[in-house]
């Protein structure tokens, strides 16, 4: 198993709806499961040993994977590997499969599952789960997810082809690593997109594809943002795009960022009604109401994570207006416009960073012990950069 590569989940602070379901089987390969809440990803609920834990749907990771915190139930390690993550190449371990149970389907499969340490991760997202349903499991099923009903359903097969007049048929093929790539019109060329459901925002693009589309007009606007991952801040760049298509349908104005790879996340699928089907490498797209979404960019210049249930500053942009107010890094929020938060507030906090330009925002915070009062005013251009 040396030199096996895994592309584990992607986490950005752009944060789109996360999902969490609640289980009822309709036979054996087939489960239904209904929205009970918004969060920050698809989490499925699983059963280990008759007990309750939540893993993350990514179509991005090639593997199970499971938290560290499992190591004790699952014996010896098969074998040691290379994983490539967001933050490099990492040593990993890969132990034998395990019953894992979502309904009547069984997690389990042929390829072992690897151990990570994902706590971390789960303060980024804001959510805790104990897994990542990887590709390893999902392409054996049809994945049909409706957004606006608020409904998923796991199925073994169709009972009937999705109407040609309601959704656009697009056919997927698979990376080397597995993870599915559908075809998408950009800048008047086909380019392959990685679907990566462990991406809560529209999606990424590579350096270079950034700069051909800024170069030849197609990008609305660029702007500087910092990134918080394990192994420390990185600078990256998010971008508008003018237009781009997947199947019939014409995207304009979506908000990318910048990856090593291209690629279409949750915050594009959720705009939708979506079928998933890998084992006839087939994505149906029919807009629903989250086509009207428009991606924003935070206005504050405050990267958050939820830790042990209290909402901490991760990291404060030199340029935002929070810093220019006082706000530092490891400050906790008390409160957001007089109203009492915490950890579980974390994607409702992101998004009031997001809101109207020149809104005025006032945060009650814990330093050290002590309780301070900020405001500071939402500023849109302080990190825009001129083309």
């Amino acid at each position: 198993m040396k030199g096996i590569v895994l592309v584990l989940c992607q986490v950005f602070f752009l944060i789109s709806p996360l999902i969490v379901y609640s289980v009822s089987a309709k036979g054996k390969h087939d489960v239904e499961l209904s929205l009970e809440e918004l969060k920050s990803g698809i989490f499925l609920p699983v059963t280990i040993n008759e007990m309750p834990y939540t893993f993350l749907l990514d179509t991005g990771s090639t593997f199970t994977v499971l938290n560290s915190s499992f190591k004790p139930i699952l014996g010896e390690p098969l074998a040691l590997g290379q994983a490539e993550t967001p933050v490099g190449q990492s040593s990993v371990q890969f132990y034998q499969s395990i019953d894992v149970m979502t309904g009547e389907i069984n997690i389990k499969t042929k390829l072992p599952f690897l151990i990570a340490d994902l706590d971390f991760f789960s303060k980024v997202i804001g959510e805790k789960f104990d897994g990542i349903a990887g590709m390893a499991f999902i392409h054996d099923y049809i994945w049909d997810i409706d957004f606006d009903n608020n409904i998923i359903r796991i199925l073994s097969e169709l009972d009937n082809p999705p109407s040609k007049n309601k959704f656009s048929g697009i056919k997927m093929s698979s990376s080397p690593k597995g993870v599915p790539l559908v075809p998408v019109e950009i800048a008047g060329k086909m380019t392959p997109f990685m679907l990566d459901t462990g991406d809560t925002g529209s999606g990424r693009l590579t350096t270079e594809m950034i700069d051909s589309l800024s170069k030849n007009n197609l990008i609305e606007n660029i702007a500087w943002d910092s990134s918080v991952n394990v192994s420390g801040i990185s600078k990256i760049r998010r971008v508008r795009v003018r237009e781009m298509k997947v199947g019939s349908h014409t995207y304009s104005g979506l908000l990318m960022q910048e990856s090593i790879q291209n690629a279409l996340g949750l915050g594009f699928l959720n705009r939708h009604h979506v079928i998933m089907d890998f084992p006839n490498q087939q994505l149906y797209l029919k807009k629903g109401l989250g086509s009207f979404h428009v991606d924003r960019l935070d206005k504050s210049g405050i990267k958050l994570i939820n830790d042990n249930g209290q909402l901490i500053v991760a990291l404060v942009d030199a340029r935002g207006p929070a810093k220019s107010a006082g706000i530092q890094k490891e400050d906790i929020i008390r409160s957001v416009n007089n109203t009492l938060t915490s950890g579980e507030d974390l994607l409702k906090v992101r998004e009031i960073f997001k809101e109207n330009d020149g809104e005025e925002i006032f945060l009650a915070i814990n330093r050290n012990g002590k309780e301070i009062n900020f405001s500071f005013v939402l500023n849109k251009s302080y990190n825009f950069l001129k083309q």
